[in-house]
């Protein structure tokens, strides 16, 4: 009876820290596209011009990128677990900066949720795949979902608070929300996953990994891919 039980209690295990994952890409995605609508009230408060605007989203993906290559060393030394609060707990200082009087803390705010982003998006795609023994590329998908849908209803969610004039409620919600997920995050099972969090030698930055073909054909698609995705989408 012990062998039978134990697969069903990581696989249950597996399952919450899945949950978690993808309750978090919701929010992850919704800050993700966040500054496009809020851009023009950001313009008209801070008097600035097309150069000035596109600070703010270069600063965002600069700082998503950042984290992103970051993103590996802290998986090696501290695990999914405090990587992904870690990156919460910047998406949230990020947002919540966001409304600041002056346009450089403005430029600081999205440069700190970018790294939010940077380091939340690996950390959960990694932890659902080394979680996910069947079906791998299933759980992945229905992952990137979460975080469509959080994308898509951005928008929707900030003209409805735009008309009220209460974009201060909405990021309060999404603070509140975020606080909810770092609960989750801190009480959820997930010491399993973890253990098998990937090596320095393994996750680290490595170079030598950048002259294989695919590595390089792959880099390209998704260089031209997000680069016209962000250009067209801002």
């Amino acid at each position: 009876m012990k062998v039978c039980s134990l697969p069903l209690s990581l696989r249950r295990i597996h399952l919450k820290a899945n949950a978690v994952a993808c309750a978090l890409f919701v929010p992850t995605g919704l800050i993700t596209v966040m500054l496009g609508p809020v851009l023009p009230a950001l313009s008209v408060r801070w008097s600035l011009n097309d150069t000035q605007s596109g600070y703010l989203i270069a600063a965002q993906f600069l700082g998503s990128l950042l984290g992103t290559v970051f993103s590996g060393f802290a998986l090696s030394k501290i695990g999914f677990r405090w990587t992904m609060i870690s990156g919460v707990w910047l998406m949230g200082l990020g947002a919540a900066a966001l409304g600041a009087y002056h346009y450089w803390w403005g430029l600081a705010a999205v440069s700190c949720y970018g790294i939010g982003i940077g380091l939340t998006v690996p950390a959960a795609n990694l932890l659902v795949a080394m979680t996910s023994s069947e079906g791998r590329s299933s759980v992945l998908n229905l992952l990137n979902f979460f975080w469509g849908a959080g994308a898509v209803s951005c928008p929707f969610l900030l003209a409805a608070h735009q008309r009220g004039e209460q974009i201060g409620l909405f990021i309060a919600a999404l603070l509140g929300l975020l606080g909810l997920l770092v609960l989750a995050l801190l009480f959820v099972p997930i010491r399993a996953s973890e253990s098998a969090s990937p090596s320095t030698a393994s996750a680290g930055f490595q170079l030598r990994y950048f002259g294989s073909a695919y590595v390089l054909e792959f880099g390209a698609m998704f260089f031209f891919y997000v680069g016209s995705e962000t250009a067209l989408g801002a």
